[in-house]
């Protein structure tokens, strides 16, 4: 006798199958895994899903709404609801199936291990094997994949998407003090501060130049004064003991707000006056210097 042939068909939205054997159908409802509603309920499934959720705690706003949050390398990180698969959750009222939803657990994983540069939109990431990828943040493009030297002391990391590919990652004992500044482009790591005897307290990106983004970082003196250097992406000093130093958005590249004696305005990485007047120039601030002060 001929054995009957059968094949199995599974709907992609809900995960019930059919199978057809010999003309006639039968259907298998697949059990539908409700979402998690709560924010405590939600680090419960991700403890089942074998996640680390050591570094989440669920958080309640005065008026009643929850979250997610993560205190993860010294950061406070809040989980989004935006991504476009957990709306499609929500709005189904429910999770077809358990791959889908282990789908949404990992992007909301590696959206917490991110950080997105808010002037060029690149993408850095720093992997828990210490690789450091960035990605263009338009096109999706891995501009830099390479191995970070790590901070055998350090207790916090802060990693920072830089124009271009770079990457800036700061290094903090348990007390936040910090022991370690290190650059990174597409070659590997470019500089960092560690076994320097006295530190930068904090290091930002300040502008982009022709030979690649420059930085701001601050020494903190014993007076509670600081005072502003400015460095190239191998660490080389570039200007010395600036009053204050930033850049607003609006500014062009290799430009930025300075402040150095007894005179305020617009600066270059050369240290050139692209524009400036004396701090006691302000016929409404006694202080001189207004916004730019």
């Amino acid at each position: 006798m001929k054995k009957k042939q059968s094949e199995n068909i599974s709907c992609p939205v809900c995960g019930t199958e059919l199978t057809i054997t010999g003309g006639k159908a039968s259907v298998t409802e697949v059990p539908r895994t409700k979402l998690p509603g709560t924010a405590k309920e939600r680090i419960e499934a991700l403890r089942a899903m074998g996640m680390d959720v050591s570094h989440l705690f669920a958080m309640q706003g005065a008026n009643g709404g929850e979250c997610i949050a993560s205190n993860k390398d010294g950061h406070l990180t809040m989980l989004d609801d935006d991504d476009p698969l957990f709306k499609l959750i929500t709005a189904q009222g429910d999770v077809p199936n358990r791959r889908l939803f282990r789908r949404w657990i990992m992007a909301q994983m590696f959206h917490m291990m991110t950080c997105t540069d808010y002037r060029s939109g690149n993408v850095a990431v720093l992997t828990t094997d210490n690789i450091i990828k960035v990605y263009d943040g338009t096109t999706g493009a891995l501009l830099t994949d390479v191995e970070a030297a790590p901070v055998e002391e350090a207790q916090y990391i802060s990693v920072t998407a830089l124009p271009d590919g770079y990457a800036l990652l700061q290094y903090d004992d348990e007390n936040y003090n910090t022991i370690a500044i290190q650059t990174y482009g597409g070659e590997g790591l470019l500089w960092s501060s560690a076994g320097e005897a006295q530190q930068y307290t904090y290091a930002s990106y300040l502008t982009s130049t022709a030979s690649g983004p420059v930085l701001t970082a601050r020494r903190d003196s014993r007076d509670g004064s600081s005072l502003y250097d400015v460095l190239d992406m191998e660490g080389n000093l570039l200007l010395r003991r600036l009053g204050s130093c930033y850049s607003p958005d609006d500014l062009p590249d290799d430009c930025f707000i300075a402040r150095q004696g007894f005179d305020y305005g617009l600066m270059d990485s050369t240290g050139q006056w692209l524009y400036r007047e004396s701090i006691f120039s302000s016929p409404s601030d006694d202080a001189g210097g207004g916004y730019l002060y």
